[in-house]
């Protein structure tokens, strides 16, 4: 009997930990160097056992923990697989379907660096992004012929997966605990930032996963380890953080930057120690300016896309200062949404607020400092972009869950002396994140049905009577590209802004290479063209026929007949 609960007992705990191991972290010090040969000496050797069933009880909240990482990893990869095939328009349907549509050209034409997104007319190039994603999802597309919509979401989510990786590798340097570890894992997928985002056709978990692996080599460059290892990799995961997205590799780069600054003051740098900072800091910011440089000349040869550099699009991207220290950003972004939703809410914030205000010996206070720092830089850095577009915090609030896994993970057991309540606060956190995904729409937007929606009745209009290589004028729909991604067609999407915006419906042939529309999707909106400005079109041009589609006016010639599209994604 003794045997029978020794064994039992080493092997629940032995799994939990390697479950643990195995999602995000290494197996802690106290379990030997050989932890592949771990549990097979404890399981072979009877004298191990029993010393083994005598540890304390923490062990078991790690096993706990470990185990409900899995579970939690399991849910978030059903909600990803069970709704891949959904058309991409629930929420932020402008960005998802921007991305997807370079992702279908680059699937037709090829790869370029000028690679196109013909929204806005031509030229039809108009970069932002170094389309790595992009490019992934179309070869995935081409190689497999998967539908190019659950293809990107897909990949998004194996991104969010594959930040596992990284952040095994910061545990590992900085020595967190497994039950810290695997709070983070269970926070992380249970979070509705991610739980939504983590499965959208976006490239946000892509730069994510860029970004987080530049951090632990960054730290071997802050210790002076890992010789010419260290700085070559962070530079090329710095690098290609800063290609994909910069917005999500930037306050990464400044927070590292600034602690590498901070060592200057107790240390004085070799040239080794300034080569490798050189490297891994100053040259992918090189890189990423002269890809941003790129991309605004390329925009400036089209007349919409000369709107869309990052200088003209500089003020909406900081934001003012008064956004800055409005209850708008602290109040509603960072507690309502972050804390609120994300981090356990009340719950969690309690534990934060503990692990830094209590006057206790904490080693790892420094740690949630650093992380809490790396989750409100980018909220004050890229303002108005986060208040606007709520996708945008994908770069910054696992950072959030980073500092509660360490105050839940680290703090909390010294405090209490016990792993067991540690494990049931993450436990409610966890719970909490999952009633918030109910209850703040995003579930509700997950499982929507949308076969209905009146854009995709338009696109199926546009693609079964416009030929494709003619391309269409789009009014009503700001420069969403939501109708040009599934009509499968180049399109001239008309915002409201553009300075020239009546020469569109006038000359259109101007803003479309010469080439003659074949059809104008008009949807309401303030903006005309206005009722007697179709008439006046259609009684010049007795060939055109009118017909409404949900909502919107479409304006094409019947006679037509479209080119069969190939092989479509959907």
């Amino acid at each position: 009997m003794r045997w029978h609960v020794a064994i039992k007992r080493s092997w629940l705990s032995g799994v939990g930990a390697t479950a643990s191991d195995y999602v995000f972290s290494a197996a802690p010090a106290s379990f030997g160097h050989n932890r592949s040969g771990f549990i097979v000496k404890s399981m072979c050797s009877s004298g191990a056992l029993r010393r083994y069933s005598q540890r304390p009880a923490g062990l078991d909240a790690r096993s706990i923990a470990g185990v409900l990482a899995l579970l939690s990893i399991a849910f978030a990869t059903y909600l990803a697989i069970r709704f891949a095939g959904q058309p991409l328009l629930e929420r932020h349907g402008f960005r998802q379907t921007q991305t997807a549509l370079s992702a279908f050209w680059i699937a037709r034409d090829g790869f370029h660096l000028d690679y196109e997104t013909p929204v806005v007319g031509f030229p039809w190039d108009i970069p932002f992004e170094f389309p790595l994603f992009q490019g992934l999802v179309a070869l995935i597309y081409r190689l497999t012929g998967f539908p190019l919509d659950a293809t990107g979401r897909l990949l998004s989510f194996a991104f969010l997966v594959a930040c596992l990786a990284p952040a095994r590798l910061i545990g590992t340097r900085l020595g967190l605990s497994p039950l810290t570890r695997a709070t983070f894992v269970v926070l992380l997928f249970t979070s509705p930032q991610y739980l939504f985002w983590g499965r959208a056709f976006m490239i946000e978990t892509a730069a994510l996963f860029f970004s987080l692996a530049f951090i632990p080599f960054a730290i071997d460059i802050l210790r002076r380890e890992k010789g010419w290892l260290a700085p070559i990799a962070a530079c090329a995961a710095m690098t290609m953080a800063l290609l994909v997205k910069a917005t999500t590799a930037l306050p990464v780069l400044a927070v590292l930057g600034v602690a590498w600054l901070a060592t200057l003051r107790t240390r004085r740098p070799g040239s080794n120690d300034l080569l490798a900072a050189l490297a891994a800091f100053a040259v992918p910011l090189t890189i990423g300016t002269m890809w941003v440089n790129f991309t605004d000349a390329v925009k400036l040869h089209n007349p919409i896309g000369a709107s869309l550099t990052s200088q003209a699009l500089s003020a909406w991207n900081f934001g003012t200062l008064q956004q800055r220290i409005s209850p708008q950003l602290w109040k509603d972004v960072i507690l309502a949404w972050g804390i609120g939703r994300n981090a356990g809410s009340a719950l969690g914030g309690t534990v934060l607020l503990a692990a830094l205000l209590w006057p206790t010996p904490f080693p790892r206070r420094k740690l949630v400092i650093a992380a809490l720092c790396l989750y409100l830089l980018p909220l004050l850095m890229f303002t108005n972009l986060q208040i606007v577009h709520d996708y945008y915090q994908t770069s910054c609030v696992i950072f959030l869950i980073a500092a509660l896994s360490i105050a839940i993970g680290e703090w909390l057991p010294q405090f209490s002396r016990r792993a067991g309540l540690s494990v049931l606060i993450m436990s409610a956190a966890a719970i909490i994140n999952v009633i918030a995904f109910a209850s703040s729409g995003y579930a509700a937007a997950l499982t929507a049905s949308l076969g209905e929606n009146p854009k995709l009745a338009v696109a199926h209009f546009v693609r079964e009577h416009v030929p494709y290589t003619e391309p269409v004028v789009i009014y009503g729909l700001d420069w969403s590209s939501e109708v040009a991604y599934y009509a499968e067609r180049r399109a001239l999407t008309v915002p409201p802004w553009f300075y020239d915006y009546q020469r569109t419906w006038t000359e259109p042939e101007q803003f479309l290479g010469g080439v003659s529309p074949g059809a104008f999707v008009i949807c309401p909106s303030r903006t005309p063209p206005t009722s007697d400005q179709v008439n006046e079109r259609l009684l010049a041009n007795q060939a055109l026929r009118a017909q409404v589609i949900a909502g919107c006016l479409i304006l094409y010639r019947p006679e037509q007949k479209p080119e069969a599209a190939g092989d479509a994604p959907r």
